[in-house]
């Protein structure tokens, strides 16, 4: 029998909505709508919220590796930062911070 995977199609639905209100701050970057008196930026907050709670429950539920996961992140983060030549964010003990809940790694 196939492996339950718990909260799975709650990632996919929360990475879609994220992935249409990105699409529309791309599109109006001020973060002004003209069919909307809400603010994009505040949605896309929302929805970016939305999806690292449904990836962390995933991650959770699932028993996923947490550790891999975070080392992956933070060289994942460290080289969008080079992309843009800025430094990676880090604390005072110079470690990426983490997704969740503001852990180190």
């Amino acid at each position: 029998m196939a492996k339950k995977w718990h909260g799975l199609n709650k990632v996919v639905e929360e990475g879609c909505e994220a992935g249409v209100e990105l699409m529309k701050l791309a599109t109006f970057p001020s973060g002004k709508h003209p069919a909307r008196k809400r603010s994009l930026v505040v949605s896309t907050e929302e929805e970016l919220a939305d999806v690292l709670a449904s990836v962390n429950y995933f991650i959770d539920r699932n028993k996923l590796n947490r550790t891999k996961i975070e080392k992956r992140v933070a060289l994942k983060y460290k080289k969008f930062s080079k992309w843009w030549g800025e430094p990676p964010v880090k604390t005072k003990n110079n470690k990426v911070k983490n997704l969740r809940q503001n852990e180190l790694i």
